[in-house]
């Protein structure tokens, strides 16, 4: 794997860090770009690839790993953390890997560990609620409607079918300063790709994922 950050990046990204409140605007900036070139250069590496295979999979987010900077700032700002998620194996994977060299240095696995859905999985799981319910997958795709995504419950209670599986609750609103709910909270097993009837009915939610 090539490089994730360039050296000059790297350099930039510690000063800034060193110089504390007065370089926090610049630090989220540059840090938040770092975080996407990394991410995606990731996602191009025949590594990944390899790695996951024909497995379903999808990078959650990423994040550097910035130390003291002493002497030699780029010793600073060595190592980044990748989150993958497994769904076939409903497992998280956590690859933490040299930003210079992009030699991957430790792989974690962490089962029935579920982070908040990231957008993509809030479309998805929209897309797959509204299957077979026209009048609500017309509003959706015609975007009259915003949609919450926040994790399942249901995920980690043990019998039930979306048990250690990537689970979200999906719940449809109204545009507008009044938003109204419109349908939800529906389960949607991300790992399956299918809807799941609920542990017990879950309260609205307007603070998770939204689109």
């Amino acid at each position: 794997m090539a490089a994730l950050v360039t050296r000059s990046d790297r350099l930039a990204l510690v000063r800034l860090a060193e110089k504390q409140e007065k370089g926090q605007r610049g630090l989220n900036k540059l840090a938040a770009k770092l975080r996407r070139q990394a991410i995606a250069a990731a996602a191009r590496s025949p590594e990944l690839r390899e790695r996951f295979g024909d497995r379903r999979h999808r990078i959650l987010g990423g994040e550097l790993y910035i130390l003291q900077g002493g002497r030699n700032l780029l010793t600073a700002l060595r190592h980044g953390e990748l989150a993958v998620y497994d769904y076939d194996r409903d497992v998280l994977v956590s690859i933490i890997a040299d930003l210079q060299t992009g030699k991957v240095v430790r792989v974690v696995e962490h089962s029935r560990l579920q982070p908040p859905p990231i957008l993509e999985e809030a479309d998805e799981a929209a897309a797959i609620a509204v299957e077979g319910q026209s009048a609500l997958a017309r509003k959706w795709r015609a975007r009259q409607l915003v949609t919450t995504a926040i994790t399942a419950r249901e995920a980690s209670i043990e019998g039930h079918p979306c048990y250690g599986h990537r689970g979200v609750y999906v719940y449809f609103w109204t545009r507008g300063a009044k938003a109204r709910l419109v349908a939800g909270p529906i389960l949607v097993d991300l790992s399956g790709r299918r809807v799941l009837e609920l542990e017990q009915p879950a309260a609205p939610d307007e603070t998770g994922v939204r689109r």
